[in-house]
């Protein structure tokens, strides 16, 4: 406590949530709120929250997520009010209001305003893969995949870009390409737990029980309480003729 005063607390914790560790639910958990109880009104450390909460499974209705929801809006509020009284120019600032209307599922109104962001600066890469993720919840995927394949030359180094382009690809059914974004994901970031998953997904409709089971168990190894994963892996050993084993995994 004798510590939250002072200005390098918020980029201590935003570094150490960024980790893929699997540290337990509860020790995130108090990062997380002590990180949204002394955060400063300052956009690029609300956008890198806002960035890492998009990167959780599952994102606002994660465990980790849940467990500072009170905090979490307490401080999206504030930001909130600042952000609307800033000058309507100023892109960093649109953006975080488009990652606000995202996080309410207005994703008409998120493409909206990010489509003359994008207009004006074409070089921000997260805005290219929210507009992406918001094309994709309205059933838009090839227009996602389009987003998500500027994201990807724009960020060629960064795990997310390429599980983002792979979830657009599976859902379009190209299984090789999905599978294909999934592995280089996890070979930029072994413990990309939304990798894993989705790799196992995509194994599950190639019929590769053994495959789709070896990323389910990795993901669950990485979020113990990834609930898709759970009932993604229950099919999978369904799958290969463990009907025992796909119950108890349910």
């Amino acid at each position: 406590l004798a510590w939250m005063d002072d200005p390098r607390v918020a980029p201590a914790l935003l570094a150490y949530l960024r980790r893929r560790d699997p540290d337990p639910l509860h020790t995130r958990s108090e990062a997380l709120r002590g990180l949204l109880l002394r955060a400063p009104d300052d956009p690029d450390i609300y956008l890198a929250i806002r960035q890492r909460i998009m990167e959780e499974p599952g994102h606002l209705t994660s465990p980790l997520v849940k467990n500072v929801q009170a905090d979490y809006e307490r401080y999206a509020e504030r930001m909130t009010k600042g952000l609307a009284a800033a000058p309507e120019g100023n892109t960093k600032e649109l953006y975080a209001q488009a990652l606000q209307l995202y996080e309410a599922r207005r994703f008409a109104e998120t493409v909206k305003l990010l489509d003359p962001i994008l207009a004006a600066a074409p070089k921000i890469a997260e805005a290219w893969n929210l507009r992406g993720h918001s094309k994709r919840e309205m059933g838009d995927a090839r227009g996602a995949l389009d987003d998500f394949e500027r994201y990807v030359l724009l960020a060629p180094n960064d795990a997310v870009a390429y599980d983002s382009r792979g979830s657009a690809r599976l859902a379009l059914g190209d299984l090789e390409g999905a599978s294909a974004d999934f592995g280089k994901a996890l070979q930029l970031d072994p413990k990309h737990a939304e990798s894993h998953y989705h790799r196992g997904l995509t194994r599950l409709r190639q019929n590769d029980a053994a495959g789709a089971m070896a990323d389910l168990d990795a993901a669950l190894q990485l979020q113990p309480q990834h609930a898709g994963a759970m009932g993604a892996r229950g099919l999978a050993r369904k799958l290969a003729g463990d009907l025992d084993g796909a119950l108890d995994g349910l």
